[in-house]
């Protein structure tokens, strides 16, 4: 399979992850508005919804088409792809911190269930939570490792279809 097939396939899959992450980044620009510590996480955010958006943009009227872009979403993706990478090594990181310590997830689930004792205790389990935990920090890892390599093969085919890239 070659480079650009590749890149399609994981430009669909990674787009259907980005949407719930575009509507969570407008929840989060929201909360980011009364809380200003919550604005470095929502801009990572924005960046991984304007990389996938500018990196399908190119896959279309580069790859697919054979045409011209505007050198602005070669701009556009490389810019993002950086803060895209950042969150997605974070999510690696944290991923393999909580394989090696299985204990903290125990630990942290335990003390989130005894602050919110009243609103959690009907609702949910600690083994539920704890097992939810586990499913939503899977696919985080999954959608880091493929935002990833998507993100290396931006770069070598950016370098491929250089000359595709118009000035403005």
């Amino acid at each position: 399979m070659n480079l650009t097939k590749t890149y399609k396939w994981l430009t669909y899959f990674l787009a259907i992850p980005t949407s719930i992450i575009a509507l969570f980044a407008l929840i989060g620009v929201l909360i980011a508005f009364a809380n200003p510590q919550f604005l470095i996480p929502v801009f990572v955010l924005v960046c991984i919804v304007l990389y996938i958006i500018s990196s399908y943009i190119f896959l279309n009227k580069v790859l697919i088409k054979q045409g011209n872009c505007r050198k602005v979403i070669k701009d556009l993706i490389k810019i993002n792809a950086f803060a895209s990478l950042f969150f997605s090594i974070l999510n690696i990181i944290q991923f393999i911190t909580i394989l090696s310590t299985p204990s903290f997830v125990d630990a942290t689930i335990a003390g989130i269930l005894e602050q919110n004792q009243a609103s959690f205790s009907t609702v949910i389990t600690k083994a539920q939570m704890v097992t939810i935990f586990w499913v939503v920090t899977s696919i985080l890892s999954i959608f880091s490792i493929a935002l990833i390599a998507h993100i290396v093969m931006s770069f070598k085919l950016i370098k491929l279809h250089s000359e595709s890239f118009l000035n403005d």
